[in-house]
C-alpha cells in the first residue's frame, strides 16, 4: 500500500507494473541501435543529418507531431539520433519509448541558464548532480533533494573531454518545471546550495535512467545569464556552431559507453 503524505508528490510507488505498457504504445519495425543521442538543438540535428547523409530508421508519433529517428554510423558503429523534447514529462517519455525500442545507452546534449557571474556563452558543463525541483523524477525514484549521474558514465564523459583537451566543468544543476518562476530569491536559494546552472530536464533524465537501469549522461553549454537581477539572453539560441559541436561530441562520447 502507498502511504498517503501531506503532499502527493511524495507518495512514491516502487511498483514496476504500470497500467499503460509502453511496448504497446510504439511502432517498431526493427530494433534501434543500443546507443542513442538526444539533442535539444533541432537545427543541429537537421544539419548533422544533412552533412553526414544519415538515414531515417524510425519515428516517435506523438499527439501533435512526429519525431524522426535517424541512424548515425561512426567507425562502423551505429547510433540513434533524434531531437529531444523539453520538460521532464517529455524527457522521461522519450527515454521510456526509446528503451522499449532497443536503446539502453544515452547521451543528452542541451543548454542551460547560468547562475554565477563570469561564465562565457558556450562553456561546457557536465551536470553530475541535480536538485530535483520538478515533478517527474518523483515518480521514478524515491524522494530526495538531489540525484546524481552514474559514476561510471560521468567518468567516461570526463575522460573523453580531458583526453581531447576540451575545457569543461562539473556542476550541480537546478532542474525546475517553471522557467518563468525563476525568481531572484529562488535563484539565491539555489546558489547557496551550490547550483551553478539551471535547466528543465536533467533530474528527470537521471531518475528514469536509474529506474530502467540504463546508462545516461549529459552535456550542457552555458546559455543565458541569470546571475544578476537583469536577465541576459546572450543570444544563446543563435550559437549554432557550439550546438553542432556539442552534438558531435555527444555522439563520440556515447560510443565509449
Amino acid at each position: 500500500m502507498i502511504k498517503k503524505e501531506n503532499y502527493p508528490i511524495l507518495e512514491f510507488d516502487d511498483s514496476s507494473i504500470a497500467v499503460i505498457d509502453v511496448k504497446k504504445n510504439i511502432n517498431l519495425n526493427e530494433p534501434l541501435p543500443s546507443k542513442c543521442v538526444l539533442s535539444f538543438f533541432g537545427e543541429a540535428v537537421k544539419n548533422y543529418v544533412i552533412i553526414n547523409n544519415c538515414r531515417q530508421i524510425g519515428s516517435l508519433k506523438l499527439e501533435t507531431f512526429v519525431l524522426p529517428i535517424y541512424e548515425v554510423v561512426v567507425r562502423n558503429e551505429k547510433v540513434a539520433l533524434m531531437h529531444a523534447l523539453g520538460s521532464g514529462p517529455y524527457a522521461a517519455g522519450q527515454i521510456e519509448k526509446l528503451f522499449a525500442m532497443g536503446c539502453n545507452k544515452f547521451m543528452i546534449c542541451g543548454g542551460c541558464g547560468v547562475l554565477e557571474k563570469g561564465s562565457r556563452c558556450g562553456d561546457i558543463y557536465v551536470p553530475v548532480c541535480a536538485v530535483r525541483d520538478e515533478g517527474t523524477s518523483y515518480h521514478y525514484v524515491s524522494p530526495s533533494r538531489e540525484i546524481e549521474m552514474n559514476l561510471e558514465v560521468c567518468g567516461k564523459i570526463c575522460s573523453y573531454l580531458s583526453e581531447n583537451s576540451i575545457p569543461y566543468q562539473c556542476v550541480k544543476t537546478w532542474t525546475t518545471d517553471a522557467m518563468y518562476r525563476e525568481t531572484v530569491d529562488m535563484i539565491e536559494l539555489r546558489k547557496k546550495e551550490n547550483c551553478r546552472v539551471v535547466e528543465m530536464e536533467c533530474a528527470s533524465f537521471l531518475a528514469v535512467s536509474q529506474c530502467k537501469g540504463v546508462k545516461l549522461g549529459q552535456l550542457l553549454y552555458a546559455g543565458d545569464d541569470l546571475s544578476d537581477e537583469q536577465w541576459d539572453s546572450r543570444d544563446w539560441k543563435c550559437n549554432y556552431g557550439t550546438r553542432l559541436n556539442l552534438l558531435t561530441l555527444s555522439i563520440e562520447i556515447v560510443l565509449s559507453f
